[in-house]
């Protein structure tokens, strides 16, 4: 098992596909920009990237990074660099996703601590992070991280109750 983290790349795109399927097996809806791309995978890896620095109107800039196991795509996570009205109340600076086959074997916390790195190494001094209140994996991941929860709401954008942390970035963090 050869573990490592990797910026969105043409060369991924089989890789992409198996795990897209994957979710689809599961009835998991993600990648919605791979859609709005018409699944055209080099469109959907060029507003991955250009996301960074140059977000589409009304987002956010956002980094991206893919775990691999070997070949195999393994989950995704992303960074928001500032919030917005939207993600105060849902979505928070960080989305993660591990491809269901792959769940429950530490994928999801190892995604979730990579980019507090990556949140620190910009300058961050805390992060939010939201969960739907029935999501028991993702809790536990958050909470292993140091997630303090503010509180459980359901946002005039999201109806669902969510739950939302905070995670304060020190020297030390995970």
């Amino acid at each position: 098992m050869t573990l490592r983290f990797e910026q969105p790349a043409y060369h991924h795109e089989t890789a992409f596909i198996a795990a897209l399927r994957d979710f689809e097996r599961a009835g998991e809806w993600v990648a919605d920009e791979y859609y709005r791309q018409k699944r055209d995978f080099c469109a959907f890896v060029d507003a991955l990237r250009m996301a960074e620095t140059h977000p589409r109107p009304h987002h956010v800039p956002e980094s991206f990074f893919w775990l691999f196991d070997d070949d195999t795509w393994v989950g995704a996570v992303s960074l928001r660099h500032e919030l917005d009205e939207v993600l105060a109340e849902f979505g928070g600076h960080i989305s993660y996703e591990v491809r269901p086959s792959l769940r429950r074997r530490g994928f999801g916390l190892m995604l979730c601590r990579f980019i507090l790195r990556q949140a620190q190494q910009r300058g961050m001094s805390a992060v939010l992070i939201t969960c739907d209140e029935d999501n028991i994996g993702s809790q536990k991941i958050i909470e292993a991280c140091g997630g303090v929860l503010q509180d459980v709401h359901a946002s005039v954008w999201y109806k669902r109750p969510v739950r939302r942390y905070w995670i304060t970035l020190t020297s030390g963090a995970s």
